[in-house]
């Protein structure tokens, strides 16, 4: 019997030391703008950072970078940068430059097509329908983003625009009809496989202020 006990205890005090590792993942902290140089490890434009995410950057390495916590394009120069839910932070070798720029606009897609969007400012979402600018652009990102070869733009059911994905940054074409205002759309990604599924989310097209402006559709 004692000995028995004994293992039982050495089990309880194993599962005491080592807690549950949390399997839930960092949110995005940052979207990369433009890189040069030698950053370990690589970060590529148009992807997000984690937070939590330490990047090095080699003597003359330049990062531009949106931190989505303050709304604010931010250019580092050598050094250490590391990302959190709530800012960065960098080495005291680093350069650091920052700009104010409109809060990125975030597009949640769901499998179903279900989206809605809200601004990333401090990482807190207002949830409204999903717009776009008359001229769309925007950044795939999520762990699905990879996996699509073109979008199309449809209005009910009929095909105005379809344009091959070359990267996660989708821009309209400069030779196309810009979008109606005030107009239903839907945008279908295209997957790459051809047993895959096309995505689609409804969303309205806007002017003004809005337009032109860079979006980030999440797609997990």
């Amino acid at each position: 019997m004692a000995k028995h006990l004994m293992v039982l205890s050495v089990a309880v005090l194993f599962s005491i030391a080592i807690p549950a590792q949390s399997a839930s993942p960092q949110p995005p902290a940052a979207l990369i703008v433009e890189t040069s140089g030698s950053i370990t490890p690589n970060a590529s434009p148009f992807s997000e950072v984690a937070a939590g995410t330490v990047l090095n950057l080699g003597a003359g390495a330049k990062l531009v970078f949106d931190d989505y916590y303050s709304c604010s394009e931010v250019t580092v120069t050598g050094g250490q940068i590391q990302f959190g839910s709530k800012g960065y932070q960098t080495s005291s070798g680093a350069k650091v430059s920052e700009q104010r720029v409109p809060c990125k606009q975030e597009v949640v897609l769901t499998k179903a097509g279900e989206a809605s969007t809200g601004l990333m400012r401090g990482l807190e979402q207002m949830a409204h329908p999903a717009r776009l600018g008359i001229r769309p652009s925007f950044v795939l990102a999520g762990a699905r983003s990879e996996s699509f070869a073109a979008i199309k733009v449809a209005q009910k059911g009929a095909e105005i625009r379809t344009v091959q994905l070359t990267g996660p940054r989708f821009d309209w074409p400069a030779d196309a009809q810009p979008l109606t205002a005030g107009t239903r759309y839907e945008l279908v990604l295209v997957p790459k496989s051809p047993s895959g599924k096309a995505t689609t989310m409804r969303f309205m097209a806007v002017d003004g202020s809005q337009d032109g402006s860079l979006v980030v559709i999440r797609v997990d």
